[in-house]
């Protein structure tokens, strides 16, 4: 339903999982990744994915609230 949805609003729908580790390109403009109740290891790879000023620039993420991890095992780096 969602990527149906998607497609008749002319965005690009991934088709190989990636587990996160998209990265947004320059030419897309802003990349939406679509993520309702993923887990922390798939916002964590696709935050490090795009690290850096530029990419993180052009990542629209429709998904939880990332402060909702703050405070959980492995969330201890400095950002």
């Amino acid at each position: 339903l969602e990527r149906a949805f998607l497609h008749s609003r002319g965005y690009a729908v991934l088709t190989r999982n990636h587990e996160g580790r998209h990265t947004a390109h320059a030419s897309h403009g802003c990349t939406l990744f679509f993520m309702p109740h993923c887990g922390r290891q798939l916002y964590s790879n696709l935050l490090t994915a795009n690290w850096g000023a530029e990419t993180l620039a052009r990542l629209l993420i429709l998904g939880n609230s990332l402060t909702s991890y703050a405070g959980l095992p492995g969330t201890d780096r400095a950002a």
